[in-house]
């Protein structure tokens, strides 16, 4: 039944904040607490403190480690391309002559001489290719050979241990060399003197 317009005045409950002012304990507790309100696309997200903390935290300690991991790459990735560009400057300093058919010459006496010394000791079989493809670049390849050889000296330089060793070495391959050479000489003069003492008791026994 529809009622007219001033009858049931008496029976309209009043609402707070329309038409009675809002009770300021309710007012409290329905208000949003702003500090806690995040606005996305125009909807209030209300979110924990302690949560908003913690994960502020965590965000800023992986864009931390991300920043130095990046930061690292960077680094090494900066580093290999000078060490490239260092390798590749030297290889081009030592090596001025085209590489073929140089490279199959010695290739080709290393593996010749491997396999002729193949049933040898093991520092026959270790050095022996080594010297005839070390022969075959100084033959085909001169001027890359000295550089090689400037090179290795002057990293050898470097320390002084193997430095020693090598001149140790050269050394008594010197005094080796004198030696093989003095009983050559020494061989050979023997030699003579019994030819010549042959000769002198052949002629004393035809007279």
């Amino acid at each position: 039944m529809p009622r007219s317009f001033y009858s049931d005045d008496e029976e309209v409950l009043p609402t707070p904040g329309r038409n009675e002012p809002i009770d300021p304990r309710l007012e409290n507790s329905e208000s949003p607490d702003l500090h806690n309100l995040t606005f996305l696309h125009g909807m209030a997200i209300r979110t924990s403190p302690l949560l908003e903390k913690y994960s502020s935290k965590a965000r800023q300690l992986l864009l931390e480690k991300y920043t130095l991991i990046d930061a690292e790459l960077a680094t090494q990735k900066s580093a290999l391309k000078n060490e490239w560009s260092i390798v590749k400057d030297k290889y081009n300093s030592i090596v001025v002559e085209p590489l073929l058919p140089s490279v199959i010459g010695i290739l080709t006496a290393v593996l010749a001489t491997g396999v002729a010394v193949s049933k040898r000791g093991i520092v026959v079989r270790t050095f022996v290719p080594a010297i005839a493809g070390a022969l075959v670049y100084r033959q085909t390849m001169p001027l890359s050979y000295q550089n090689s050889v400037n090179f290795l000296v002057e990293q050898e330089s470097l320390v002084p241990e193997v430095h020693e060793a090598r001149t140790e070495a050269v050394k008594q391959l010197h005094s080796l060399q004198e030696e093989v050479s003095k009983a050559s000489a020494e061989g050979n003069a023997a030699l003579t003197r019994q030819i010549h003492s042959l000769r002198a008791s052949i002629q004393e026994l035809f007279k």
